[in-house]
Formats: C-alpha cells, structure tokens, sequence
C-alpha cells in the first residue's frame, strides 16, 4: 500500500504545471483521494480514504 501511494504521489507531482499549487488524484471509485500542493516550492501530500484523513499533511521529501 505505501509503495502504491509513493507512486501516485509522484506520478501526481510529475504532473504538476509550474503555477499550479494544489492537486487531487483520486482512485476510480473515489474513495481513495491524494491531495499535493505546492507552498513556496515545497511539495506537501495528504491522503484521505472514504472522507477520512488517513495520512496528516506531510512535506513531501525526495
């Protein structure tokens, strides 16, 4: 699961314009939603599963 979330996170920032600042990428069925948002040249990423937060904002480190 995490490797799966690693993933998305860096296919989501790979996607990334250079004036975008926030991001989703959501699963199929909706449940699983990944948010990165840009701040100031930081990544940040938080994951929510079902409208839950299931990973707090975190700076994403690479």
């Amino acid at each position: 699961m995490k490797k799966n979330v690693l993933a998305v996170a860096l296919a989501l920032m790979a996607s990334i314009g250079a004036y975008a600042e926030k991001n989703t990428i959501s699963s199929p069925d909706g449940k699983l939603n990944v948010v990165v948002e840009d701040r100031d040249g930081k990544l940040y990423y938080s994951i929510d599963y079902a409208g839950k937060r299931m990973m707090e904002e975190s700076q994403l480190g690479l």
